[in-house]
């Protein structure tokens, strides 16, 4: 059977694969890296207790058994024996103990991650044993654990460097890489840990995670085997039908909801029902999809397509009702007289799906709007500033949970009278079993659906190209990628 590729297929003669990233990571610190590209490269570098092998299978990182309590609320963990840093000092239970202490003090400073929400505490109670007492039983604890922002630290280091523990002379690290670079606007460079499981077995001998913002110079660069695999979440729709005859590209689900995010602390408007209905029921979805080629699918719920077993995505498009919830709002005027601004990242295809709400806004609303492109890395600061009255934005599963997913959505401005409901829902899931939490979810859905706190628009799947000398390398739509077997072939089956 012949093949068919994009461009010419050498495997690398330095041992090293090119990867593209689209932009660089806002941090490398696992406990700061908010962001898509900043946790890819964190999962090259660190281990949790728990990974992903190329199956999809939850199995051992750091941690080579555990046991759960009979109330399921205590979890103790075994660490394996071996167990390095990059250094060849060993990983022990109190490298993790600090990393659940430091998280828990950065949620409190309001700059860390905070996933450790369910956790009330972890502690080690010798080199190998780490004991995790949970606020109550989390069906999703294993996967969880799987989070880079959950891999033990080396406290040594971050107390002497500060915010320069990350930097390349300082860093230490227990994953399957270790960092060399680390130049903003060129590259990262990661290269094989040597205190690593069978890393002495692997022709690989690092990565080269290359930023490029250009999607035809990284075809190019991709064309002529410079770039080894594209960036997955930069890729123009129009050419995905194109690219489906090659063998080397690849399309799967991706567990992130595009979205829009109202200021519900800022305008007086946005905290009225019918205002936020009336805007959200007058974006017509399914049309702006297929002007992107369908490269995103139209949503009306609040989770990602992959999280559900079934997702019709019927369209609530409806600009005769939303003129009529408009009107009947009292805030009608100050919003007909005041333009709304929206936030959004300097990323296709955020700026083409906007100029469409906007034009359809206008169309039907008579509401103008200002469009406020800004670099990936103000995002964050200005959402916790709350300097925005919309923000198109990215929601990332952190794990394949629906029920955990609508965690991301609990605001009580915007729940008002249905936050205590919305939170017992949220509760008793935690104990349902599958059919029970099915039912459960579709009544947190049902109150999302009525209060509007998120405009939910599309569901989006991962496309990029990968040359075929690279073995197990495994994306999953959560975001997790599987790195501890990453290799490539044998330089005689791919060559010039």
């Amino acid at each position: 059977m012949i093949r068919k590729h994009y461009g010419h297929v050498v495997t690398p003669q330095d041992g090293y694969i090119n990867i593209s990233i689209d932009a660089d990571p806002l941090s490398i610190d696992p406990g700061l890296a908010h962001d898509y590209i900043g946790n890819i490269v964190c999962q090259t570098l660190f281990e949790p207790l728990f990974i992903k092998d190329n199956s999809g299978k939850f199995v051992g990182g750091s941690a080579q058994n555990y046991k759960i309590s009979s109330d399921k609320e205590t979890y103790t963990f075994t660490l394996k024996e071996k167990n390095f840093w990059s250094d060849g000092s060993d990983v022990t239970a109190y490298d993790f103990e600090y990393t659940f202490t430091r998280l828990r003090q950065m949620k409190k400073n309001g700059s860390g991650i905070g996933l450790d929400s369910v956790i009330s505490w972890a502690k080690a109670t010798d080199k190998r044993t780490l004991v995790i007492q949970l606020e109550h039983p989390v069906p999703y604890l294993i996967e969880l654990l799987t989070s880079p922002c959950f891999s033990p630290l080396p406290s040594w280091i971050i107390e002497k460097h500060d915010v320069d523990w990350t930097k390349p002379e300082h860093i230490i690290s227990n994953g399957p890489f270790k960092l060399i670079y680390n130049q903003p606007g060129d590259e990262i460079i990661v290269e094989k840990n040597p205190y690593y499981e069978n890393s002495s077995k692997k022709r690989l001998k690092g990565i080269r995670f290359v930023t490029c913002k250009d999607f035809e110079l990284q075809l190019k660069k991709y064309q002529e085997n410079e770039i080894h695999i594209t960036c997955n979440t930069f890729f123009d729709f129009k050419d995905i039908s194109l690219f489906k005859e090659n063998d080397d590209f690849f399309e799967k689900p991706l567990s992130m909801l595009h979205c829009l995010l109202p200021n519900l602390k800022g305008l007086n408007s946005f905290k009225d029902p019918k205002i936020r209905k009336a805007l959200y029921l007058a974006i017509d979805k399914h049309t702006i999809a297929n002007s992107l080629y369908n490269g995103v699918t139209a949503t009306t719920d609040f989770v990602p397509q992959n999280l559900l077993e079934s997702q019709l995505n019927p369209s609530d498009f409806s600009p005769s009702l939303a003129k009529k919830l408009f009107y009947e709002s009292k805030h009608h005027a100050s919003l007909i007289n005041t333009p709304i601004e929206i936030l959004y990242a300097d990323y296709y295809p955020n700026g083409i799906v906007l100029s469409a709400i906007s034009k359809l806004w206008k169309e039907h609303l008579n509401i103008k709007t200002i469009l406020h492109k800004v670099s990936l890395k103000d995002i964050p600061r200005k959402l916790q500033s709350e300097d925005f009255t919309f923000c198109y934005s990215l929601i990332p599963a952190m794990f394949g949970d629906a029920m955990a997913y609508l965690q991301n959505f609990f605001d009580p401005t915007a729940l008002q009278d249905k936050s205590e409901n919305y939170i017992n829902i949220l509760s008793q899931s935690l104990y349902a079993n599958k059919e029970e939490r099915d039912s459960l979810y579709q009544c947190a859905n049902s109150i999302l659906k009525h209060t509007l706190p998120v405009f939910p628009l599309f569901t989006a799947n991962s496309y990029y190209l990968k040359k075929p000398f690279i073995n197990n390398y495994t994306d999953f739509p959560c975001g997790k990628f599987a790195f501890n077997n990453l290799d490539i072939s044998n330089p005689e089956i791919y060559h010039a």
